[in-house]
């Protein structure tokens, strides 16, 4: 059945998906190309508006977090087809220092960068 909000949707096979993309991130600049790239990807993959802003959210945290912690990484965005229909895959690799101490990371309320999730378990906000 086409669809009837005017967009044409990719065939279901998968043969004719864009191709995955390898996004560099060192700089905030670099952050916005990924997003706009994740945002053209998910229309491309006739995802709804709302489906394409979570993407697009969760590869600016993604890239984000290369930036603020790894220094460079990349993203990959790969468009994929399964039973349930188009997706698409994001990764984020980097060359980091990892996590020094897993056990203590995954605590609840553990940053190690001081952000949002020591503020939210009642820890003092950080300066600037």
């Amino acid at each position: 059945m086409p669809p009837t909000d005017g967009a044409t949707r990719p065939p279901t096979d998968g043969a004719n998906l864009p191709p995955p993309q390898r996004l560099p991130v060192v700089t905030s600049a670099d952050v916005a190309v990924a997003r706009r790239a994740a945002r053209t990807l998910a229309t491309a993959l006739s995802f709804d508006t709302v489906a394409a802003e979570r993407v697009v959210l969760a590869v600016s945290e993604l890239a984000t977090n290369l930036v603020r912690y790894a220094r460079r990484g990349d993203v990959i965005l790969s468009p994929l087809t399964t039973a349930r229909g188009h997706g698409l895959q994001v990764e984020s690799r980097d060359d980091g220092p990892g996590i020094a101490d897993l056990g203590q990371a995954l605590e609840d309320g553990f940053s190690s960068g001081g952000g949002a999730r020591a503020w939210a378990a009642g820890r003092p906000a950080p300066d600037g």
